[in-house]
């Protein structure tokens, strides 16, 4: 089975893909951001993989595995998504030093990782050095390792992650098991990181009816504004009049407050939409929910988000229900609100028509955001969610209503 690579959908501007998604170069320049793989993993199993260090390195220089998404401007050691070996820091779990080091990076070096959900543990290796840098710890034989167990429990997918910090350049080599490794793979691990049985739906930004101003890349999958000022939208190509859908936007590049992450009606888009959410839903990123020209939910940290993030969109359109989170926060900044027992969600009944996803901006925003078209994402879909965005077009002049006089 083919390995993974990186995802070009959640990949920061700076960094620039080649050779099929395994390698991931970095521009220098002032920010802290990041890369991750297409394929997570949760549940079971245990996972080989070597990441080949290229370029200039900075102290915020990292690579590891995380859960959820973290945003790539604080990806530092403070950082409580995942285990991390930074270039000059050490290893770290989350938010915590273990007190283990690799040492520095230097451009040609092979940095392993053995990740183990069997046991909840990680070990990474420099080289043919010691693991996590100790002699005593071995993941063949379960000796030692970084204990990920509580974030293990959470029962989120895991991803592969590289970060480069502000004024550094690094370039990462993955290997995911479709070429040879250049280490021994510890016993009783996968050699590579196996690729997802992914199913994609046909789905995609409209590029004909998104603002002119936007560009697109990735099948249309990934919308770009690079700071042009006046308000931007794009929805998406298709959409449904029916059925419960869970799906991801990633959020990718740098933001204002004014930008803002929904669903809208299968209609034209229109500065209404930006300022009022009129004709769908926006989540914007000050964190707070309109419908339909209505604020349902006020501005808030909880549901704010940044470059590295992830929004999640719970659509029950059988229900006229709609859950919004970030990352893994809490559905619409309510914690008793819960898609799967059609509980808190906000009211949508005033819509109309086909509903697909769609984004707004404004003033000049440099802003990219892709939408995950597949039925594998970020964080586990609500029970009895189909997992991607809706695909299925029903032409009618009214959502699943017609009176009858």
């Amino acid at each position: 089975m083919a390995g993974t690579t990186w995802n070009p959908l959640d990949t920061h501007s700076r960094f620039t893909l080649s050779s099929g998604n395994h390698v991931a170069t970095a521009a220098s320049v002032a920010t802290q951001v990041g890369t991750c793989i297409t394929d997570g993993k949760t549940g079971s199993g245990k996972y080989y993989v070597e990441l080949t260090i290229g370029g200039t390195m900075g102290g915020n220089t990292l690579l590891g595995v995380y859960t959820t998404s973290p945003v790539w401007g604080t990806v530092l050691t403070s950082d409580i998504r995942g285990a991390y070996c930074y270039a000059a820091f050490g290893l770290f779990y989350n938010g915590s030093n273990t007190g283990l080091t690799l040492g520095g990076f230097t451009a040609g070096d092979v940095i392993c990782i053995a990740f183990d959900l069997d046991n909840s543990k990680a070990w990474f290796r420099k080289n043919v050095g010691n693991w996590n840098g100790n002699a005593a710890h071995n993941p063949a034989t379960n000796a030692g390792g970084i204990s990920i167990s509580t974030l293990v429990a959470t029962g989120r997918p895991w991803f592969v992650m590289a970060g480069a910090g502000s004024g550094a350049a690094p370039s990462f080599t993955l290997n995911s098991g479709d070429s040879a490794f250049v280490q021994t793979v510890p016993t009783g691990f996968t050699a590579g990181w196996p690729a997802n049985a992914a199913t994609s739906v046909a789905t995609a930004f409209d590029t004909a009816t998104a603002t002119g101003s936007l560009s697109f890349a990735n099948g249309n999958l990934t919308a770009i504004g690079a700071g042009v000022a006046g308000i931007q939208t794009a929805k998406a190509t298709q959409g449904a009049s029916s059925g419960q859908y869970y799906f991801e936007f990633y959020v990718n590049e740098t933001l204002t407050t004014t930008t803002g992450i929904g669903v809208a009606r299968n209609v034209t888009l229109g500065s209404s939409y930006f300022n009022t959410a009129t004709d769908g839903v926006v989540l914007y990123s000050t964190g707070g929910i309109w419908v339909n020209g209505s604020q349902v939910t006020a501005n808030n940290a909880t549901l704010s988000y940044l470059a590295g993030q992830v929004v999640g969109v719970a659509l029950d359109l059988d229900n006229d229900r709609i859950w919004m989170r970030v990352s893994d926060s809490i559905w619409n900044n309510d914690a008793s609100a819960n898609p799967a027992t059609n509980t808190n969600g906000k009211d949508i009944s005033s819509l109309a028509g086909n509903i697909l996803p769609a984004f707004c901006c404004n003033n000049g925003a440099n802003i990219k955001f892709s939408l995950n078209n597949t039925n594998y994402t970020k964080l586990p879909g609500p029970a009895g969610f189909t997992v991607g965005p809706p695909t299925s077009i029903v032409t009618s002049l009214r959502r699943r209503r017609l009176i009858v006089a």
